[in-house]
C-alpha cells in the first residue's frame, strides 16, 4: 500500500503535470493566435499595397483619359478646320474656273464687237453710231 506521504506527493505530481499540460496548451493557443494575427497583419499590408497601386493606376488612367479627351477635342477642331479649308479650296477652284471663263470672254469680246460692227454696217449700210440708215 502507498504511504500517505507518497500519495500526497503523487497527487501533487499529477497536479503539476496537468497544470504544465494546460500551460503547454495555453502557449500553443497563444502561438496560434499570434501566427493568425501576423497573417492578418501581412494580409492587410498586402491589401494596402494593392490599394495604393490601384489608386495610382486610377489616377494615371484618369490623367490619360483627360489627355485623350483634349486630343479628341483638338482633332475635332482640326477636322473642322480641314473641312473649312476644303470648302475654301473648292470655292477658290470654282473662282479660278470662272476667272478663266471671264478672261476667255474678255479676250473674245473685241472679235465679237467687230462682228457686231460688221453686221450692223452690212444690214444697215451705215455705221451704227450715226443712228441713221434703214433700221434707225
Amino acid at each position: 500500500s502507498m504511504a500517505v506521504g507518497d500519495k500526497q506527493w503523487y497527487q501533487r505530481r499529477v497536479r503539476v503535470r496537468m497544470s504544465s499540460e494546460r500551460e503547454v496548451q495555453f502557449l500553443k493557443l497563444q502561438e496560434e493566435r499570434l501566427a493568425s494575427l501576423e497573417k492578418k497583419k501581412a494580409d492587410r499590408k498586402e491589401a494596402n499595397t494593392q490599394n495604393d497601386q490601384l489608386h495610382f493606376f486610377l489616377s494615371h488612367f484618369s490623367s490619360l483619359h483627360r489627355t485623350i479627351d483634349e486630343e479628341l477635342e483638338s482633332l475635332v477642331a482640326l477636322t473642322s478646320d480641314i473641312e473649312k479649308k476644303s470648302r475654301l479650296n473648292s470655292a477658290l477652284e470654282q473662282a479660278a474656273q470662272l476667272q478663266v471663263l471671264l478672261n476667255d470672254s474678255l479676250a473674245s469680246l473685241p472679235a465679237a464687237q467687230e462682228e457686231v460692227r460688221v453686221w450692223e454696217e452690212e444690214e444697215c449700210g451705215e455705221c451704227a453710231r450715226c443712228g441713221g440708215g434703214e433700221g434707225g
